[in-house]
């Protein structure tokens, strides 16, 4: 299981705004940049706590730039601002099965994470609750670890109106911020010290690019 931590403050920004950001930054930063990133969540939590909370789900899985094999499974948590996640890549017959309402295998995983999932699922009837959709770039090298990432596409579908095509590219969404903005994220990492790292059995991953992307 790897992790990551951060505090991060966003702000909606023009698209004229964002492409002079985006093309300064190209100049300094040059292969610190990972371009065009797409990240499609599955999310899984309560409706009433996402209702009450307008927060991200507790758990999702994670597919990114429509690869198969790229397919974490994550768990995000907030604390006095600071936003935590853990991952774990998965198999697409894992993501399968999660999707597909199939628990019992995770009973008895060696992971962590999976069985932590299990519990939740198990003791708080997490369900399901939406399918959203990131397409960003991500700069992953400014000022040792800070990173930046433009949001230049959200989308989101309705529950009511998926049918389980969630690797599907052309799966109908809705776009929830206009084609002329784009949401600018500056995103201050947190060092994890590695006596902590062995404590809680996780591998810090504050500058890894997948740690970045999620």
């Amino acid at each position: 299981m790897k992790c990551t931590a951060y505090f991060e403050e966003n702000e909606l920004i023009t698209y004229d705004k964002y492409e002079n950001a985006i093309n300064k930054l190209s100049v300094v930063e040059g292969e610190g940049i990972r371009r065009n990133v797409t990240i499609r969540k599955a999310n899984f939590g309560t409706f009433k706590e996402c209702a009450e909370n307008g927060e991200n789900a507790l758990f999702c899985i994670v597919m990114k730039n429509f690869q198969n094999n790229e397919l974490y499974l994550e768990k995000r948590t907030i604390d006095n601002g600071m936003i935590f996640k853990s991952f774990i890549k998965i198999s697409k017959k894992e993501a399968d099965k999660i999707l597909n309402g199939q628990m019992q295998w995770m009973k008895h995983s060696k992971s962590v994470l999976i069985h932590d999932f299990y519990l939740e699922s198990m003791i708080n009837k997490l369900e399901l609750v939406s399918i959203s959709e990131t397409s960003k770039d991500v700069c992953t090298q400014i000022r040792g670890f800070d990173g930046i990432v433009f949001k230049h596409s959200i989308r989101n579908t309705r529950i009511d109106e998926y049918d389980g095509q969630f690797f599907d590219a052309n799966l109908p969404m809705i776009d929830m911020i206009n084609c002329d903005s784009v949401l600018y994220s500056y995103r201050r990492y947190i060092h994890i010290p590695q006596a902590v790292s062995n404590i809680v059995h996780i591998q810090s991953s504050p500058v890894s690019e997948v740690a970045y992307s999620l």
